[in-house]
């Protein structure tokens, strides 16, 4: 799990998806100063978090927190790791399109748009 908040709210986050019946194996919180600060954070600070996430117990890593770029580049991370990365954004527009009977498949924005 990859997120911009600060501990307090990376707790929520690890309450919300074990109340999904998710393991949150590994937590990186970028803890942005601000929520403008968010969209600030470079690419390769994203970069080091999936990586220092990842691992062998890591099914999928999920980055949250809307305001944090990280599209494109969860679709590159999938290549690195060969394992699913989702990011928010992504994930929130597959939905809307899936719920509206749209299944067109997007290429370069990872395998959710692309496979599902």
């Amino acid at each position: 799990m990859v997120t911009p908040y600060m501990s307090v709210a990376d707790a929520q986050v690890r309450r919300f998806f074990a109340d999904c019946g998710f393991e949150v194996v590994s937590l990186k919180g970028l803890r942005c100063a601000s929520p403008v600060l968010i969209a600030h954070v470079s690419d390769k600070e994203l970069r080091d978090a999936v990586l220092e996430v990842d691992g062998p117990e890591v099914e999928a890593v999920i980055q949250v927190g809307t305001n944090l770029v990280m599209a494109r580049l969860a679709a590159i991370a999938e290549f690195w790791l060969d394992k699913p990365v989702l990011a928010i954004n992504t994930a929130t527009y597959w939905w809307a399109l899936r719920r509206n009977g749209i299944a067109d498949k997007i290429d370069g924005f990872g395998s959710l748009l692309l496979d599902h």
